[in-house]
């Protein structure tokens, strides 16, 4: 028996959605768990994207693409900290 085409696709994605699954369930778990972590990883993002050289366009760019990270690491310190109060 031929698999086809559109069998392939089908396993495919069924096996991404479970890879999902567990890989989102572990992430979830470590931002619940690692408020720490994510502030000093945060801080540190903040630092070097202050000490960036900055002398071109693209350097902007680079120093501006390290502070959005640094904000989502931040966002999700906060949402740690909410949850970890809120499970107390």
């Amino acid at each position: 028996m031929a698999v086809t085409s559109c069998s392939r696709v089908v396993i495919l994605n069924l096996s991404l959605y479970v890879l999902n699954l567990f890989y989102f369930r572990d992430m979830k778990k470590f931002i619940k768990e690692s408020y720490g972590i994510l502030m000093g990883i945060g801080f540190l993002f903040i630092l070097a994207g202050r000490y960036y050289p900055d002398e071109t366009r693209t350097d902007n760019y680079i120093a501006a693409g390290i502070y959005i990270v640094a904000a989502v690491i931040f966002t999700l310190a906060v949402i740690s900290a909410i949850s970890s109060l809120k499970n107390k």
